[in-house]
């Protein structure tokens, strides 16, 4: 579902009013996921929503996403299973739905003290996230701030093969149910997200970064947990992110237990 839906899908107000309160922050830079850039110099700030209709409003704010991909790692994978986060972040989604005009206006200040601030300390190295558990279309706010680098994983094809923002990478998930829009994406020049249950060895370097990335069938193999910062990653690349949480366990196509998979799979 795309932001600018959301306006529209509760103009009856009566039948969605839930209690939400305004968070001090939206945006964070204290976890595991954006931490992994600390090492290569960046600062990643995150938005993290309540995932798929995990609201009180039943109203989806990652449709593409797939069953194997809810269970896997939107509902169990790191901090996500806690009760006193899965709170915080219905309360960000409620706040989001119900007063998106406000959600907005507090998440561009944010932004704004947050390049104000790394511009004053001479410090370009940072990126902002905001499709942390969420899928959703955020390009208002991002074209009001053409220099700061922003990124998001997606389900959406259409969304990442018309993306036109210099400041916006995407990369593409693969999931159970999306095999033939991977295809696609890996023709239409997009980089793609896999998650895999096995171990593959990371043997040379990208960039200078050690032991992130190797050949494969004409194809970058890119270590998606080394970090998040997917718009560092080069063209052609399939990005593996190893299975956490339930993911560990699934049986449903969403998680690769092999190249050999992968390779029957993808081409």
């Amino acid at each position: 579902m795309e932001t600018t839906c959301h306006k529209s899908s509760l103009m009856n107000s009566g039948r969605y009013e839930v209690p939400f309160k305004r968070p001090a922050k939206l945006l964070g830079s204290q976890n595991a996921k954006t931490s992994k850039g600390e090492k290569l110099g960046y600062t990643t700030y995150i938005l993290y929503l309540a995932p798929s209709t995990q609201n009180a409003l039943n109203i989806d704010l990652g449709r593409f996403a797939s069953e194997g991909c809810r269970l896997g790692c939107l509902y169990s994978a790191g901090r996500g299973k806690f009760s006193n986060v899965i709170a915080g972040r219905m309360n960000k989604t409620h706040y989001l739905l119900q007063d998106r005009e406000g959600f907005i206006s507090q998440l561009k200040s944010e932004i704004a003290k947050i390049e104000a601030k790394h511009k004053k300390a001479n410090d370009p190295y940072f990126s902002i996230r905001l499709n942390g558990t969420s899928d959703l279309s955020w390009s208002t706010v991002i074209k009001a701030f053409p220099d700061v680098q922003f990124y998001d994983y997606t389900k959406n094809l259409n969304r990442a093969l018309n993306n036109r923002l210099p400041n916006y990478h995407l990369t593409f998930s693969a999931s159970e149910s999306n095999q033939l829009q991977v295809i696609k994406a890996i023709s239409g020049g997009l980089n793609v997200a896999i998650v895999t249950s096995f171990d593959i060895d990371f043997s040379h370097s990208m960039r200078g970064i050690p032991a992130v990335f190797k050949q494969w069938k004409g194809l970058n193999l890119v270590s998606a947990d080394y970090t998040d910062l997917r718009f560092l990653d080069p063209e052609r690349s399939i990005c593996i992110l190893k299975a956490k949480g339930e993911a560990k366990n699934d049986r449903s196509g969403f998680v690769y237990h092999s190249l050999e998979q992968m390779e029957r799979d993808l081409f």
